[in-house]
């Protein structure tokens, strides 16, 4: 049975393999703490996106909207590499109001062209938010298995630093 502390020898023909071992141990715990952590954030970003989606197909009313524009825009990331980002402007009505809003999506909008019909939801207190309709339990799921692998992953880096086996 594994135990949770770290037993090592300090003489003059192992003090460096001693150390090794130390700091191998503490960097497996650290990264498990680390990505247990993740995992456990992402699962609960994926719990508040569950419950935002689930919202919109209960509550929300379904319509189709004519895309009216199509903007790209080129957008850097953190680590400086550009992309391209696109914001699409669809027009629809609900309750005889005729509204223009950016499509809001987990999926790329780049096959999307000006005249092209989507279906959205909006939810009836705030017709001025749309969301696109199809695939929307796709980005849950896969953000699910993120969360759900790292964890499982950290647990696997646990198992692996408790038992020394590295």
């Amino acid at each position: 049975m594994p135990s949770l502390y770290v037993h090592y020898t300090i003489n003059s023909g192992n003090l460096i393999l001693s150390l090794f071992y130390v700091f191998t141990v503490v960097g497996l715990l650290t990264g498990f703490v680390l990505t247990f952590a993740l995992g456990v954030f992402i699962l609960f970003k994926c719990l508040q996106e569950f419950k935002i989606v689930k919202n919109y197909i209960r509550n929300g009313i379904l319509v189709d909207a004519v895309v009216i524009s199509v903007e790209v825009k080129i957008e850097k990331d953190s680590e400086g590499y550009r992309y391209e980002k696109y914001y699409v402007i669809a027009a629809y009505t609900a309750s005889d109001i005729r509204y223009e809003q950016r499509v809001l999506s987990t999926f790329s909008l780049k096959k999307v062209k000006i005249g092209d019909i989507l279906s959205v939801r909006y939810l009836p207190d705030s017709p001025k938010t749309i969301r696109l309709a199809k695939k929307e339990y796709l980005a849950f799921g896969a953000l699910c298995f993120v969360a759900l692998t790292t964890i499982i992953g950290s647990f696997v880096m646990l198992y692996f630093s408790l038992l020394g086996n590295i």
